[in-house]
């Protein structure tokens, strides 16, 4: 019987996985979306300290758009991923976004709550799947 830490260990990467596939479907997808127009409501940089003393950043925007008259708001600045460590690279995600500017949004058709500012992959890292299958291959191995 498998023990707690075995199923945990094994949602962990299951669950990493789940999220790239994800990520990296819809990303592709959302290239192909319609656009309209939409109000920054909020754009900043967050940043947090994590357990270790380091720095993580990430792009805080807040939009609110219209898709056949029903008013949308969203926070989804691109799919994947949306922290780091370098403070320039979460700023430059913004960069042209401010608050009250009107900016393009890509939403999705069949559901159009589902937007991004910027479509396409953002940081969708397809390499960490194997990463995810590695580390779950060796505990399996090693235990």
């Amino acid at each position: 019987m498998p023990s707690l830490f075995h199923i945990v260990f094994a949602f962990v990467c299951f669950s990493g996985i789940a999220y790239e596939i994800y990520a990296m479907y819809f990303a592709q997808k959302s290239k192909q979306w319609p656009r309209t127009s939409a109000t920054i409501l909020k754009a900043q940089v967050h940043s947090i300290e994590d357990e270790d003393g380091y720095d993580i950043h990430s792009p805080d925007v807040h939009y609110a758009y219209r898709v056949d008259g029903v008013l949308y708001e969203s926070k989804r600045l691109f799919f994947g991923s949306q922290m780091t460590s370098n403070y320039f690279d979460a700023s430059d995600s913004l960069y042209g976004i401010t608050k009250n500017k009107r900016v393009t949004v890509y939403y999705d058709p069949k559901k159009p709550k589902r937007s991004v500012l910027h479509p396409g992959a953002g940081h969708v890292k397809p390499l960490i799947i194997p990463v995810y299958i590695l580390l779950y291959s060796a505990f399996l191995y090693f235990v």
